[in-house]
């Protein structure tokens, strides 16, 4: 078999790195400068609707959204992979046409790992990184990223017993309780718990194999997994732009997850010269949390973890609010990949329990999957993930309508020009 190409040295921070810097923020760039500039990979759908918001008024700008991944011939890959797609949802449909076969995820490689109880929050980590380190060490696991090994995920987040061969879960600090204890306290069963963290630890140290990695490489969809980090970046910087950089920033990532985006704003947000009081992370997965504050931990980032504070619940969809966040505290927030999970009535008390945590002129910053989206027969036909049920994907006019109801005075929109997933929205209160 051949070898895979190796990738260029590129870590998510290096290709943030490479973003302007520059208060672009301000410009009076619209959406056909913007778009003449940088380009987009959305489709026409998309673009045609963006321009009639546009004209109509609306905020809407291009924003420059790299991909973490690149090497020579990725571009060429993407192609064959958009072709191979096609081809095989017409053969599915001579071969299955009730689809009623297993699913393609059993017949890949990986496929077991991703319908373990892992977590998207793990799981999503296999298409996002890199497959070698800065010193071009080969990728060991599925959450290799330059020089973030596996152990940046369980150093910290596991305890193991050498004389037993088992194991438990790291205290979070400031708790004194694990996610392990804390999945007890939440009604999970003993056994049901140790299966959880087993299954973890086994993704953790798993590895992608070689057919999966190049449908990794060139998914469209997964680029735009990929690229949405880049867009978060770019919208909470926009977002804070005005901020003085004396007052330290406090700030909240809802639905957090593995925090590969909040580590990438963090670390850009201060080389714009911020500095932090406080960063909270907010997941209902306890298993999430610990994976995300091991990752902060072993990403150059110890000088944070005083600094940041989790809080597990149901990120707000009920209640009054997320407890333990005093309303009005947060200057900025992001909410990358949660929102299509909520339903229209959910999703609205989601933004208000948000918006109550927002200072004056604070942002949330958010994404929603776009239901023009290049592959989407291949997820449902073949990977049978049929976004329509679990997933709420959304135009760009609806997520506008949402916004407004949901009281905020202003909502943006940012379209990434590589990637054509998410569309990106800065919420104002």
């Amino acid at each position: 078999m051949a070898t895979l190409p190796i990738p260029r040295l590129r870590t998510p921070s290096q290709t943030i790195e490479a973003m302007p810097r520059t208060a672009t923020y301000e410009s009076a760039e619209g959406f056909s400068e913007s778009l003449q500039r940088l380009g987009a990979d959305f489709s026409p759908e998309v673009l045609s609707e963006a321009a009639a918001l546009d004209a109509a008024g609306e905020d809407v700008r291009v924003v420059d959204t790299p991909d973490v991944v690149s090497f020579p011939g990725l571009e060429r890959r993407k192609k064959v992979i958009e072709l191979v797609t096609r081809l095989m949802v017409r053969a599915a449909g001579i071969y299955d046409p009730d689809n009623k076969k297993p699913s393609l995820l059993h017949r890949i490689p990986t496929g077991g790992r991703w319908n373990a109880k892992t977590g998207t929050a793990l799981a999503i980590n296999a298409g996002v990184l890199p497959r070698r380190s800065l010193k071009g060490e080969q990728r060991r696991s599925n959450t290799f990223a330059g020089d973030l090994s596996a152990e940046a995920f369980t150093d910290g987040m596991f305890i193991e017993n050498p004389q037993t061969g088992t194991y438990t879960v790291s205290p979070f600090a400031g708790l004194g309780r694990s996610a392990a204890e804390l999945m007890h306290e939440r009604g999970k069963q003993p056994e049901e718990v140790a299966e959880t963290v087993r299954q973890h630890r086994d993704y953790l140290r798993g590895k992608v194999g070689p057919i999966g990695r190049i449908f990794f490489d060139g998914l469209a969809d997964m680029e735009g997994v990929r690229t949405r980090m880049s867009l978060g970046v770019a919208m909470m910087r926009e977002a804070l732009a005005d901020h003085p950089k004396e007052e330290p920033l406090r700030l909240a990532s809802i639905g957090c997850g593995s925090s590969l985006p909040v580590i990438e704003i963090i670390k850009a947000l201060e080389k714009d010269g911020y500095s932090f009081e406080k960063y909270h992370l907010v997941d209902q997965d306890p298993m999430a949390l610990a994976a995300a504050v091991s990752a902060i931990k072993n990403s150059g980032l110890e000088h944070m973890m005083d600094k940041i504070e989790i809080h597990i619940g149901d990120v707000g969809a009920r209640g009054d609010g997320i407890p333990g966040i005093p309303d009005g505290s947060i200057h900025a927030a992001d909410a990358l990949g949660l929102y299509e999970y909520l339903r229209k009535a959910t999703g609205k008390k989601f933004l208000q329990n948000c918006m109550k945590l927002l200072g004056d002129g604070g942002s949330l910053c958010l994404s929603n999957m776009h239901p023009e989206r290049k592959q989407r027969a291949f997820f449902e036909n073949l990977i049978r993930w049929n976004p329509s049920a679990p997933v709420q994907m959304r135009s760009l006019t609806q997520m506008l309508d949402n916004v407004k109801a949901a009281g905020y005075s202003q909502a943006m929109i940012r379209l990434g020009n590589r990637g054509s997933l998410y569309p990106g929205y800065i919420a104002k209160k």
